[in-house]
């Protein structure tokens, strides 16, 4: 197989860079800093695990308060024709709201 100069130029500088990349990644530095961003990402995913189960068993509580209330309230309004206005409950007499003239 016969290459040219460029070609051999070009393989050159891709093998300097990968070794370059490849002694990097071997320094126990670069190693330990890894593992350390490795294991701050596992806390926060734990943190945010339990937070968001708290936060589901309390919109459960919620949702089951919501109900309850619903449960308990009931309208006692009552309208009859005549007596008080459907719009104003502290009126006393009947309401015209007819004002055409």
């Amino acid at each position: 197989m016969k290459l040219n100069r460029v070609q051999v130029l070009r393989h050159n500088i891709g093998t300097e860079n990968m070794d370059l990349i490849t002694s990097f990644m071997s320094n126990p530095i670069v190693g330990f800093i890894g593992y350390l961003l490795s294991f701050v990402a596992a806390i926060i995913a734990i943190v945010q695990y339990s937070a968001r189960s708290e936060a589901e068993d309390e919109v459960r509580s919620l949702r089951i308060e919501i109900t309850n209330l619903q449960a308990n309230t009931k309208n006692e309004n009552t309208v009859r024709q005549g007596e008080k206005s459907q719009y104003f409950q502290e009126n006393n007499g009947p309401v015209n709201i007819d004002n055409r003239g």
